[in-house]
């Protein structure tokens, strides 16, 4: 059986005014034998962000621009991007490269925008030489509007874009024979799975991954969780109803709490497979739906 491993824990969003490599370590572990690729763990490039009236400024270090957004607090040239950022969050930067690699970038992988399409690939692969190359690739594949923004992206394999596609904050993903195994990054049940390549106890829904791909997991709550996960946004599970709060809101505390809310939107049926959705407001629920 061949098995391929990727392993995510995406940090948050750098704070205002704080330079960071946005996304964190990412750490390849390998599962048994198989010959499967890794997503390894990864430098990630620097970007400097401010958010300035509820819109998040992104620059890469060191960007000559930086002086004059620090002097004026505006660009005479800049990229908007509205609802494009975490949470919904509007993003706006010197150029759309930059916009679009700060938003294409995860850890494991190496990012190439180019001519309005992300080219995506695993940390290392030689195929990356042949592209700084050349600009392209002899073989590769394409999956039309299936990056950040409906960006097109391409890769030397699909199995890259499948691991792309499928990293999430917190999360622990394996592909094996087509399909995708999902672990919470401090599963009990994730060592098993790298002994055994199966679970004795799982739970499976067809065509919920990306691309209509199998899903599997230990439990229902962790497949729900991977389904509601988005960049910006908390997610909580309970008794069947997705609870979706903005990262650091206050409401949060109170709901960790008391498991509930005093004051809270409910809409049925508006979360993946269905599901009902719960959030302090509908602004909350409205930023959800709209983020990729």
């Amino acid at each position: 059986m061949r098995i391929t491993i990727l392993v995510l824990a995406l940090a948050g969003l750098a704070a205002a005014g704080c330079a960071s490599g946005k996304g964190g370590g990412g750490e390849g572990s390998g599962g048994g034998s198989g010959g499967g690729k890794e997503a390894a763990s990864s430098s990630a490039p620097v970007f400097v962000t401010k958010e300035v009236e509820g819109r998040l400024w992104v620059f890469r270090s060191g960007a000559k621009e930086m002086a004059e957004f620090e002097k004026t607090g505006e660009l005479a040239k800049m990229v908007t991007r509205i609802g494009a950022g975490p949470g919904g969050m509007t993003l706006r930067a010197p150029d759309a490269e930059t916009l679009d690699e700060y938003t294409a970038w995860k850890p494991g992988f190496t990012v190439r925008p180019r001519e309005g399409r992300i080219w995506v690939f695993l940390e290392g692969a030689k195929e990356l030489a042949e592209f700084e190359k050349a600009g392209e690739l002899a073989k590769m594949v394409t999956r039309i509007g299936a990056g950040p923004g409906g960006a097109t992206l391409r890769a030397p394999d699909a199995e890259t874009l499948d691991l792309y596609t499928a990293a999430k904050e917190g999360f622990a993903v394996r592909l094996a024979e087509g399909r995708m195994y999902v672990f919470r990054m401090d599963a009990k049940e994730l060592p098993e799975f790298d002994r055994a390549w199966d679970l004795a106890k799982m739970v499976t829904r067809t065509g919920a991954g990306p691309g209509g791909m199998t899903l599997r997991a230990p439990d229902a709550e962790t497949l729900d969780a991977y389904a509601l996960s988005k960049p910006g946004f908390v997610v909580r599970i309970s008794d069947g109803r997705g609870w979706v709060f903005r990262k650091g809101a206050k409401e949060l505390a109170e709901y960790e709490k008391s498991g509930e809310l005093a004051k809270m939107v409910t809409r049925t049926g508006a979360g993946p497979g269905g599901m009902t959705l719960r959030a302090p407001d509908a602004e909350t629920l409205d930023a959800w739906a709209a983020s990729r």
